[in-house]
């Protein structure tokens, strides 16, 4: 289930064990709505989120101010190291296509050029065979 904030603080869901956010609610009251829909009823319930590195400060202080625990942050480096290597990989391919089509283009100017000097050399030699012809008469 997918859910705006709006439809976590409206609707009951029974048997929610994992609620992850995967960003940053502005007010306290959106963070304990959506936290908030696991564990009902007096059951057991977790609630994760998803944050960069530069919201957990703000999030830690949103909960202090709520006299809330702030619970355990762990840092996952790897995937700020994934997302970087992804783009360093989207990138390297989208350089290898410019070179791929700059060498087609290449190519294909050569064999354009290469067509040009032949039809001009033949039309040379037809022009010379031209001239002999004329020159016999």
């Amino acid at each position: 289930l997918v859910s705006s904030d709006a439809l976590a603080r409206g609707v009951d869901f029974p048997g929610v064990k994992l609620v992850i956010s995967y960003d940053l609610p502005k007010y306290i009251e959106g963070y304990i709505h959506r936290s908030g829909r696991t564990g009902r009823a007096g059951s057991e319930g977790t609630a994760i989120s998803i944050l960069e590195s530069k919201q957990v400060s703000a999030f830690s202080e949103m909960l202090k101010r709520a006299h809330k625990t702030v619970p355990t942050i762990e840092q996952i480096e790897s995937l700020e190291e994934d997302a970087a290597a992804l783009n360093y990989n989207d990138s390297l391919a989208r350089v290898k296509e410019m070179i791929e089509a700059a060498e087609e283009k290449q190519i294909a100017m050569r064999k354009a050029q290469k067509g040009w000097r032949n039809d001009k050399n033949k039309d040379s030699s037809r022009l010379k065979r031209k001239r002999k012809i004329a020159k016999k008469t």
